[in-house]
């Protein structure tokens, strides 16, 4: 992902989504966080970000998909 868009706008990226992330009540903005955290090698983050996102709900099979391809166990 960095080699794609560049650190700096992945880092960018990533601040502007757990901006969001504070201010909605929804699981989208850590979804995505917790890809990108994934894609940049940070698997730590990443569960932690589906951790956070999953009693938000609207997003159940893709976070547990997610959990199952890269080998995440939930908190």
């Amino acid at each position: 992902l960095n080699g794609f868009l560049g650190e700096d706008r992945v880092k960018f990226v990533a601040k502007d989504l757990a901006d969001i992330a504070t201010h909605e009540k929804g699981a989208r903005p850590l979804v995505l966080l917790s890809f990108i955290a994934h894609n940049t090698g940070d698997d730590a983050a990443a569960a932690k970000y589906l951790d956070q996102a999953t009693p938000r709900g609207g997003y159940d099979s893709l976070i547990t998909l997610m959990r199952s391809a890269w080998g995440l166990k939930s908190k």
